[in-house]
């Protein structure tokens, strides 16, 4: 399994303007592809990302992408868009129990974090 801000959307329905596929979307579809990789479906909105923008550009940069294996051991994953609080991007949450019902989650990111001297080893 990966999770990743992949920086560049995957179909041309995952942005809300016509700007078109980058030279490296059939690059990345390829990858895809010819890793046998499964992108888990998301629930909660169709974008994880805006420039916030008075007219926003919305696009789809974040996935989580697992190999045929890790889904037959987790068939009831799903990925989880919480709201936008700080960021320009929407924090995910990835669930294998797709039975239980998410109870209200808040991201929470406090600054003060980066500056703790094990910061940078936990992350």
């Amino acid at each position: 399994m990966v999770a990743e801000d992949f920086n560049i959307i995957r179909f041309a329905n995952k942005t809300n303007k016509d700007t078109g596929l980058s030279r490296f979307s059939c690059l990345f579809y390829s990858i895809i592809a010819s890793q046998e990789l499964i992108d888990l479906h998301m629930t909660g909105g169709r974008y994880t990302w805006s420039n916030n923008q008075s007219y926003p550009t919305l696009e789809r940069l974040d996935r989580v992408l697992v190999s045929k294996g890790w889904e037959n051991l987790f068939s009831r994953a799903l990925v989880h868009k919480l709201p936008r609080e700080v960021s320009d991007y929407n924090p995910l949450i990835l669930t294998t129990k797709a039975d239980q019902p998410l109870r209200q989650i808040m991201f929470k990111f406090e600054l003060s974090w980066v500056k703790h001297p094990d910061f940078p080893n936990l992350v």
